[in-house]
């Protein structure tokens, strides 16, 4: 049986627990969310991370780290509010970031951010991405500027390429981030576990 492009079999484990199996097309090369462009990448992050926005069961943006948003009258800015105990699963607290777009970004997404004010001129190299329209007001409370106005940018929400890192870890571990489940960290419903890039199998377990 395929759900989503996945082969799929679930069975009751002795502990009584139930346990999903999942048969992806390729590993798992990284859980760094701005460097991740595969299928088998984007379905780990959709159950293992948490954005500004998460897709129900209609397939509809519902919020996940936010708890709200304002949009300003000329539809070109968003103001999100971020919830205060929103954690990643080493305990840090998730708070408002920008990231994803710079010219050496590896991803291969950029264009998805194309619309954000200066998104297109730093992945150039044309500006500094400090410019970036995306400006983090405290922990809790983001502000994204649009070159024009976008009704469907809330439903971007929901993709990966718009989840968080966790800044800390990014620099602690630099290139290694993301490449090992103990180089990561994890703000949605499940943790990876038991997985480096190479590796052929991993485990997804529910998340404190």
């Amino acid at each position: 049986m395929h759900v989503g492009g996945l082969r799929h079999s679930n069975f009751q484990a002795s502990n009584g627990k139930t346990c999903l199996n999942l048969m992806e097309t390729d590993v798992v090369s990284s859980l760094d969310t701005s460097v991740t462009a595969s299928i088998p990448q984007w379905d780990t992050l959709v159950q293992t991370m948490a954005g500004l926005y998460r897709s129900d069961k209609n397939d509809q943006p519902v919020p996940a780290v936010a708890t709200s948003y304002h949009k300003s009258s000329d539809g070109k800015t968003y103001t999100f509010n971020l919830r205060h105990n929103a954690k990643w699963s080493n305990g840090d607290t998730v708070t408002a970031w920008r990231k994803g777009v710079f010219p050496k970004a590896m991803s291969g997404y950029n264009y998805i951010f194309s619309n954000i004010k200066n998104a297109d001129q730093i992945s150039q190299g044309k500006k500094a991405v400090s410019s970036l329209g995306v400006k983090a007001v405290g922990k809790y409370k983001l502000v994204v500027q649009l070159e024009n106005t976008e009704p469907t940018f809330i439903d971007k929400m929901v993709i990966p390429a718009f989840y968080p890192q966790n800044t800390r870890l990014v620099k602690k571990y630099g290139a290694k981030y993301g490449t090992a489940a103990k180089y990561t960290a994890f703000d949605g419903a499940f943790k990876v576990t038991k997985w480096t890039n190479t590796s052929e199998k991993w485990t997804a377990v529910k998340n404190p």
